[in-house]
């Protein structure tokens, strides 16, 4: 017999449903026997099926169904920025239109901007472009 994790009644979190109340547990033998009602009292209310441990599917490796919220913290899908070489050439901008020619110093975060030399001076930019 596997371990009660989850009753009737108690609040739950999925990442991609939010919060959520379990409504139902069937007694008889089932793949999904967990029915947690999202969004309850609202317009947009729907139920979904858990495994007994919390899994959506039971091909997922681990549970998604919580006792408390959590985040997929580090989870994207965006590329992330390939800063230049230090005293590599690039091209910078201002207001992403007008360009010139610099050579990359470093990305200062607590200014979200560029530091570049332009010939001797040193500058900030909002926009840049590698050339490579």
């Amino acid at each position: 017999m596997e371990k009660e994790i989850f009753k009737v009644g108690d609040k739950v979190f999925h990442y991609g449903f939010g919060w959520g109340k379990i409504d139902f547990i069937d007694d008889e033998p089932n793949d999904y026997p967990i029915i947690v009602v999202f969004n309850p009292g609202k317009e947009e209310t729907f139920a979904l099926t858990f495994t007994l441990d919390g899994k959506f599917d039971l091909t997922d490796i681990n549970p998604t169904l919580s006792l408390t919220e959590y985040t997929l913290e580090g989870f994207s899908q965006e590329r992330p920025i390939e800063f230049p070489e230090v005293g590599e050439e690039v091209m910078v901008s201002d207001d992403s239109i007008n360009w010139k020619l610099a050579k990359f110093i470093k990305f200062r975060v607590y200014d979200n901007d560029y530091l570049v030399q332009v010939g001797r001076i040193q500058e900030s930019f909002g926009f840049i472009k590698r050339l490579k």
